[in-house]
């Protein structure tokens, strides 16, 4: 049985001019050139990992920055989870003072 590489080939010596086409579409189909090309298909820029600038474009901004000029007292599920938290800590007696109860501001009202 024949594999896909031999009936190409052979396809392309009956059909020369059919090779350019097909490499044409194959490059705007899987954007890669075939192997053993003089120009290079850039796929290694694609598969590298983004930084710095290129990873901002990638990703992009955050929309909670914005929404909350539009929405108040929006929050970020790790902002909920962190407000519900610290809730429940104060219910057992164990989280952190109210702003102005710390122990360097009772100290002095005895």
């Amino acid at each position: 049985m024949a594999s896909f590489n031999d009936t190409r080939r052979r396809l392309f010596r009956l059909y020369p001019h059919l090779e350019a086409a097909v490499d044409k579409v194959q490059r705007e189909v899987f954007g890669a050139y075939p192997k053993g090309a003089a120009d290079h298909g850039g796929y290694y820029w694609n598969r590298k990992q983004p930084k710095g600038v290129y990873l901002n474009q990638h990703y992009g901004e955050d929309i909670m920055k914005h929404a909350h000029k539009f929405e108040k007292g929006l929050l970020t599920e790790q902002q909920q989870r962190r407000q519900e938290k610290l809730v429940m800590l104060r219910r057992k007696g164990m989280g952190p003072p109210k702003k102005g109860a710390g122990k360097r501001a009772t100290k002095n009202k005895k």
